[in-house]
């Protein structure tokens, strides 16, 4: 349910994208993004998570059961203002 004018904040989002990011990060990226999200044109995410096992990457055995790769890529975009967004990672299991 969305309530008019209430916008939920930045950790809420990752943490419903299925990103790990929310709980360590949450706070430090609404005080960062929250003043220019409608300003910021595009964003990379780098070392995106992965299940594959064995992987540099993965988050097999460390990711929550709300994990999801690219969960960070959803959250933000939902928060910023029609931002280009780009993913950068060496595995093709975690698109």
């Amino acid at each position: 349910m969305q309530i008019s004018g209430y916008s939920p904040s930045i950790k809420q989002l990752l943490d419903r994208s299925g990103s790990d990011k929310g709980k360590w990060y949450g706070g430090m990226y609404e005080v960062l993004l929250q003043p220019s999200r409608y300003a910021i044109k595009s964003l990379i995410e780098i070392g995106i998570g992965t299940f594959i096992p064995n992987a540099p990457s993965s988050m097999v055995g460390y990711a929550s059961e709300d994990y999801r790769p690219g969960g960070s890529l959803r959250g933000l975009s939902a928060k910023c203002s029609n931002p280009r967004f780009r993913r950068r990672s060496r595995h093709a299991g975690d698109r």
